[in-house]
């Protein structure tokens, strides 16, 4: 038994002298400003519109994907009446962004005119008092009854229809790259400037999703993909000679390896990482915020901050976590 512990001792030291070797020769991210394409989930819409465990949305891991959200629709702008065709631009009344779509200072000659016209026909349209007064009361009453209420209620959807357009930017990437372009899951970002030189922003646990498109729902899915084994550790960021002791490295291996995407095991990595933290810097924090910090300090600081990321293959990387 003895000799079989230093067998296993002697290979583990092996694997991590050969990790550490091919981590040497590729340049490490130390940001997710420099993947492709980064979503935080705490802009994800709210349930039922969209599903996500990792925000508790469930109680078990067996009830579903660990994302999903369907297509907003996003309905056109109210119709303009016949009196107002010629005095507003088309540009400003698709736009619910703004205050309020303006009147021009003149009619356009036809509703179909350049909108580069009708730009120059706005430069004093709040100025102007040659406007007719029929066309001014009509417009008044369109933007209060019709366009305002348009307006705020895309408002609301405009969030989740951007995030979808983002993840299915991602899925016909991952559909036709699948060998080198990779989507994951990313929790337990790491923002720190351990020195002038360095600045890291990155999430230490990861967990490679595949998307799932249903064309008749107009609906995405994320699951853990296929090749994936539970999460894994990705603190190739940080210089072999300051990371945790690997009792701690271990112990939060251990809980990746078997990770159910439970809401339980959601809570239990909070506290994971809140001690590898702990054993990473004596004044590093924790942080279970779900929103990405903006900046790093010269003290560690591990925020929850869940995100989905489109990337190159992280090569290294691969399977379940890296002892």
């Amino acid at each position: 038994m003895v000799g079989e512990a230093i067998i296993r001792d002697r290979a583990g030291r092996l694997y991590q002298f050969v990790r550490e070797l091919i981590l040497l020769r590729r340049s490490v991210v130390r940001s997710i400003d420099d993947y492709e394409l980064t979503i935080s989930l705490a802009d994800l819409p709210a349930y039922p519109n969209a599903y996500c465990t990792v925000r508790g949305d469930a109680e078990s891991a067996d009830v579903g994907p660990m994302l999903e959200i369907k297509c907003a629709r996003i309905d056109s702008y109210p119709t303009v009446p016949d009196i107002l065709a010629e005095w507003m631009d088309p540009k400003q009344l698709a736009d619910p962004g703004i205050d309020l779509p303006e009147l021009l200072a003149q009619p356009r000659a036809s509703a179909s005119e350049d909108f580069a016209i009708a730009d120059l026909a706005r430069e004093d349209a709040r100025v102007d008092d040659s406007t007719p007064d029929h066309v001014r009361s009509a417009w008044e009453r369109y933007v209060e009854d019709l366009w305002w209420p348009w307006a705020e209620r895309t408002r609301e959807i405009l969030p989740a229809k951007r995030i979808y357009d983002d993840l299915f930017r991602m899925y016909q990437r991952l559909e036709h790259l699948s060998e080198t372009y990779e989507v994951v899951l990313g929790v337990g970002m790491l923002t720190w400037r351990p020195s002038t030189s360095v600045t890291i922003k990155r999430h230490l646990v990861t967990v490679s999703l595949s998307v799932e498109f249903d064309p008749r729902r107009q609906q995405l899915s994320l699951h853990p993909s296929l090749q994936s084994h539970g999460a894994r550790l990705e603190d190739d960021v940080l210089d072999p000679s300051i990371r945790p002791v690997s009792e701690v490295r271990k112990t939060l291996m251990d809980l990746l390896e078997t990770f159910d995407h439970s809401r339980d095991a959601w809570s239990m990595l909070g506290r994971r990482l809140q001690e590898y933290g702990n054993a990473l810097h004596a004044g590093a924090t924790y942080d279970a915020a779900i929103s990405v910090p903006t900046a790093a300090a010269a003290l560690p600081v591990i925020t929850f901050a869940p995100t989905v990321s489109a990337r190159g293959v992280m090569k290294g990387f691969s399977g379940s976590s890296i002892r």
